[in-house]
């Protein structure tokens, strides 16, 4: 079931008021736990991150990376 959403447009950043967004879905579930939180890699941010783990509300998370570079990238480092 998806709780909430924005749809918005490309040029807008996309953690831009994550933690009001958050906030309203909470209140809109009434008091029910988030089984799963999925984000792109606009939300890809230790502020993200670390909202996400304090928030009681939200269960697991998914969140999005960008690779820039392979080398140095997520992909290399979970090979290692």
């Amino acid at each position: 079931m998806v709780a909430n959403f924005w749809l918005r447009s490309g040029n807008a950043y996309t953690s831009n008021n994550f933690q009001g967004f958050l906030a309203d879905t909470i209140e809109k579930i009434n008091g029910k736990k988030i089984g799963l939180f999925r984000g792109d890699s606009g939300f890809y941010g230790k502020e993200v991150f670390d909202y996400l783990e304090e928030n009681e509300e939200v269960g697991s998370y998914i969140i999005a990376a960008r690779q820039y570079k392979p080398e140095y990238g997520i992909r290399n480092k979970i090979k290692k």
